[in-house]
C-alpha cells in the first residue's frame, strides 16, 4: 500500500468519525420537532373527524329515502 493510498484511507475514515456525531447532533435536535409535529397532526384528525361527525349529524339534505 503507498503513502498515498492510506492518506486516503484515512481521509475516509476521518470523516466516518466525524459525520457519526454531527448527525447524531442533528437527529436530537429534529426529535422535538418530529414529535410535536406527530402530536399536532393526530390531534388535527381527531378533532376534524369529531367536527365532520358533528356535522353529518346536524346537516339534512332531505334525502330520506
Amino acid at each position: 500500500m503507498t503513502a498515498e493510498a492510506r492518506h486516503k484511507a484515512g481521509e475516509n475514515c476521518f470523516w466516518s468519525l466525524v459525520a457519526g456525531p454531527v448527525l447524531g447532533l442533528l437527529y436530537v435536535i429534529a426529535l422535538p420537532f418530529i414529535t410535536i409535529g406527530t402530536v399536532v397532526a393526530t390531534i388535527g384528525k381527531k378533532v376534524l373527524k369529531g367536527a365532520a361527525s358533528l356535522a353529518d349529524n346536524l346537516v339534512s339534505f332531505g334525502w330520506d329515502l
